[in-house]
Formats: C-alpha cells, sequence, structure tokens
C-alpha cells in the first residue's frame, strides 16, 4: 500500500507542475496487482513449492523501483509465491540493516535493486553462509564485491547515458550541457560518466556535472538543478542520472526561471511521460528494464524446481532502449510493456512447471 500511495503522490507533483508552454519499512503479500491474479495453472512436470523472495529497494521513493518491486510480485504471485518487500530509503546503512533482516527473515532468496555490494557485504556474506541466493537486477552493479551475488541482470546503464548524449547532439550541434551525478551507486555513475565521454567526443561542452547528496537527495536534485542552471543560464541540456528528475528537476527550473534547458533522464515513467505529453522540455531514455526482475524469477524458478545453476548473467538476453521525447511518446502506458512480458514467462512456466501453491 505505501508503495502504490507512493505513486500517486508523484503523480499529484506532476499534475500541480505548471508547463512553461501552458510508513512501515517492509510488506508481506501473497499477490500484487498487475496481470497475475494467481499461480499459473501449469502443465509441466516438474514440481515448483512456494516459496518466499525478499526484495530490497534502493529506496521507496523511487517511481522506477515501487514499479519493479510490484511488477516482481506480480510475477512471484504467478509461481505461487509470497514476497518480503524493504524500503533501503535512500540510506547505505539502511540498506544493510534491511538485507541483514530478510536474511535474518529467512527468504528463500533476496533480489537488490540498484544496490552495491560494498554497501552491503557482510549481508551478503551472512546470505551466502545460508544459503541464500541473492541476484541484482536493473541496473549495473560494483564489479567490487560483486561474486557475493549469484548474478546480476541489468540493463547497460553506459549504453543508456550514451544514447541520450547522442540524441542530445543530433539536435543540437555543440551543445551546452550541465550535469547531476549520483556517484554512490555504481550504475548511476557509469551512465553520467558515460553520457559526459559520449557528449565530448561529440563535440559537446560539458561545462559543470554535480554530485547529488544522497543523505538528502530529494533536496539535492532541485538545489543542484538551480545552482546549475543560474551558473550556466545558456545551456541547452541538464543530464540527471535518476527516474526523480522529472519531479524534482523540472519545477526547480520553472522556479528559478529557466524556459530553455532541456532536462535529460532515463526510464519511461508514467508521471514522466505525463510531463513530455504535457509538453514539458525533457527526453528519456526509456528500456525494458522490466525484463530483469522476470528473469530473476524465472532462473531462481530453475534453481529451486531442478538444481540448475543460476546463471551469472542471463542467456541471450534481450536489452533494448530507445529515447523518447515529444516526437514519439506513447498515447498512453508505458514503452515497454510489462503485462505483455509477464505472459510470456507465465506461458514458459506453466509449460515447465507443476505448481504446488
Amino acid at each position: 500500500m505505501r508503495r502504490k500511495l507512493t505513486v500517486l503522490l508523484m503523480a499529484a507533483m506532476v499534475a500541480s507542475f505548471a508547463v512553461g508552454c501552458s510508513n512501515s519499512d517492509s510488506s508481506e503479500a501473497s499477490g500484487a496487482s498487475g496481470s497475475a491474479s494467481g499461480p499459473v495453472s501449469g502443465t509441466g512436470e516438474t514440481p515448483l513449492a512456494p516459496k518466499r523472495i525478499g526484495i530490497l529497494m534502493l529506496t521507496g521513493q523511487s517511481e522506477s523501483q515501487t514499479i519493479w518491486a510490484e511488477n516482481t510480485e506480480a510475477a512471484a504471485t504467478s509461481l505461487g509465491w509470497s514476497t518480503v518487500v524493504k524500503d533501503g530509503q535512500n540510506n547505505p546503512q539502511v540498506w544493510s540493516q534491511q538485507a541483514e533482516q530478510l536474511v535474518a527473515e529467512k527468504v528463500d532468496a533476496i533480489l537488490t535493486m540498484g544496490i552495491d555490494a560494498p554497501t552491503i557485504t557482510p549481508a551478503l556474506q551472512s546470505a551466502k553462509a545460508a544459503g541464500i541466493p541473492v541476484i541484482a537486477t536493473d541496473i549495473t552493479v560494483d564489479p567490487t564485491g560483486s561474486e557475493l551475488f549469484a548474478a546480476n541482470y541489468s540493463d547497460n546503464d553506459a549504453v543508456l547515458g550514451e544514447a541520450l548524449a547522442s540524441y542530445a547532439m543530433d539536435k543540437t550541434p555543440g551543445a551546452k550541457v550541465v550535469a547531476q551525478n549520483l556517484s554512490v551507486v555504481y550504475g548511476a555513475d557509469q551512465y553520467t560518466k558515460s553520457a559526459v565521454a559520449r557528449f565530448k567526443e561529440l563535440g559537446g561542452d560539458v561545462q559543470d556535472v554535480t554530485d547529488l547528496d544522497i543523505a538528502n537527495v530529494t533536496e539535492s536534485f532541485g538545489k543542484t538543478a538551480t545552482a546549475l542552471v543560474q551558473s550556466h543560464p545558456d545551456a541547452d541540456y541538464l543530464l540527471s542520472p535518476a527516474d526523480v528528475a522529472p519531479i524534482l528537476d523540472l519545477p526547480a527550473l520553472q522556479q528559478a526561471g529557466n524556459t530553455s534547458t532541456t532536462l535529460l533522464a532515463r526510464y519511461d515513467l508514467p508521471s514522466t511521460l505525463k510531463y513530455i505529453r504535457s509538453g514539458a522540455k525533457v527526453a528519456v531514455v526509456a528500456a525494458n528494464t522490466h525484463r530483469t526482475n522476470l528473469q530473476a524469477i524465472d532462473s531462481l524458478a530453475a534453481y529451486f524446481a531442478s538444481q540448475k545453476p543460476i546463471p551469472r548473467t542471463y542467456p541471450n538476453d534481450d536489452f533494448e532502449s530507445k529515447v523518447i521525447d515529444e516526437s514519439n511518446a506513447p498515447a498512453e502506458g508505458q514503452v515497454y510493456d510489462f503485462d505483455a512480458l509477464l505472459e510470456q514467462f507465465k506461458t514458459k512456466w506453466a509449460s515447465e512447471y507443476k505448481i504446488n501453491a
């Protein structure tokens, strides 16, 4: 419920934005909203017993992670599994505490979203000792300590950053650029650094890069956006590494009186697409990130049902990305449809497993 309220609050913030041209820490569930109303009716011969999956979000304030967590719950429900969701609250200390709590609760597996191994090393070691596989999903994790994860199924964050930079330079040759970074999160850092490198490679003028303060990240977005465009009023683009950037940066730019800088962010979130459809100066790089949590659930099903080793990277991964602006934003829904992808996996699981819900 808390996660749904978070999304509703984000939608309310979008609705209140005037476009320039016009608590609990965890929740447990046996189901989730979406196309999965219960376990699939499997015709397969391999029994699959009920399992309990822990989901650790970097922060419940993230619209993308809220959606990913609810989608993962829907996928788990399809297999007759239950879930325990923990909110890391944008705090490395809380990430570690919540990961340790999932181990103490004796979940059968853990999925982490955007959390690097060095920040939760003791918990990962405890999970490994307890025989609990931990799969990092959605975002590329720091190679340091990554062997403690059973796998990392994620987008290529560097490619996402490069795609946005190439798009911007194609539209605005010689573009002036300022950027926010979130260096404490490896995948976000790779996204920003790769984008900056591509801008420079293509002749862009990267005027400033400011690191966000994760301890006060919500306030930090607006403050750094304001400072960047005030110091560089001729900036064509503001690059940001996080999904919440449109909700937090666009109002800050408006309040600063900036009407010329286009925000570049990532993920085709409902709130961001609403901004784009309303004519706000924002473009995003969308990806089929939904697939990574479905891949994790799929690998765990094979592991639990048949003792198949969990592959470090998902075989034949079909990572896709696309830059979205006012010219190609879908009239409704997201660019990449989770429900359609879930149905593909449900068909696969129904043919492989006898679900013992």
